[in-house]
């Protein structure tokens, strides 16, 4: 299981946690491949969009932060998932011009060198660094 987690620091956490989760249980209720299961709920201060076989997206509001985290199976939901998330948050909040930045993890260490950003488009960048595959970067 992949992890991600970004912290926006936000005096609105509840009001774009809960925002999120409605516009998820409308999708999911509206959407017929993602009802299968799915779900989302808003139970201040937290809240979850379930979507399987695909990715959980868990909400917290914090007194002056919302802590997003993404539970995924493999790298490409997780990606996935983070640029759903980043761009819906992200249009929520324009007014405020507030931006999602991922950090990743994995079961067994932080990433395996993978990052990711969510730009205020939505768009994913994502560097992989491998070195630990590299015979030559052993020595660093």
């Amino acid at each position: 299981m992949m992890t991600s987690e970004a912290r926006v620091p936000t005096e609105k956490a509840e009001k774009y946690a809960n925002r999120l989760c409605k516009h998820f249980a409308y999708e999911i209720q509206h959407h017929p491949r993602l009802s299968r299961g799915g779900y989302a709920e808003w139970r201040a201060p937290e809240g979850v969009a379930e979507f399987p076989e695909f990715a959980t997206c868990r909400m917290t509001a914090e007194p002056n932060e919302l802590v997003l985290k993404i539970e995924a199976t493999d790298p490409e939901k997780l990606a996935r998932m983070q640029k759903i998330v980043g761009a819906h948050f992200e249009q929520f909040a324009k007014g405020d011009g507030l931006r999602v930045e991922w950090s990743e993890r994995s079961g067994t260490s932080v990433a395996a060198g993978r990052r990711a950003k969510v730009t205020a488009g939505g768009v994913v960048m994502v560097a992989l660094y491998w070195l630990a595959l590299s015979p030559s970067t052993a020595a660093l």
